[in-house]
């Protein structure tokens, strides 16, 4: 096996992408991911149950495997891939951080003050163009 190349792309996505080497006793590869400072990973890809299935591994040596994890929220989390055979072992092909930026442009905390200038701008200028009427 190859190590796993890990890309973000599209600056929300993560693309992991390896090399499987010689089938032998392999059965197929799981992706899991966890949060940088947190202990447990969950599971995002599994060729188990066939909800993946360009994850079981093929009956030739080198074939490229990749996963794509689709619109990832910010923050810095831990990717590894493993690898399960059929004895039941486990292996870990590789593993490494990721950092998923926040998007460009304005962030929440200055979404909410432009909302807010926004709302009060439109009350004052409809109470600035239709006064109250005094008798």
């Amino acid at each position: 096996e190859t190590a796993v190349d890990f890309q973000v792309i599209g600056g929300q996505d993560v693309r992991l992408a390896w090399g499987g080497g010689a089938p032998g006793q392999k059965v197929g590869y799981v992706v899991e991911r966890k949060k940088v400072g947190t202990n447990n990973y969950v599971e995002i890809a599994t060729y188990d149950n066939m909800r993946n299935p360009q994850l079981l591994v093929k009956s030739y040596a080198g074939h490229e495997f990749d996963y794509i994890d689709e619109i990832v929220k910010p923050g810095k989390y831990t990717y590894r891939v493993l690898c399960r055979f059929r004895s039941g072992e486990i292996t870990i092909v590789d593993e490494k951080d990721v950092f998923i930026p926040e998007p460009e442009g304005l962030s929440t905390k200055n979404a909410g003050i432009v909302l807010g200038v926004i709302i009060f701008g439109t009350l004052l200028g409809g109470y600035l163009l239709d006064p109250p009427v005094q008798f």
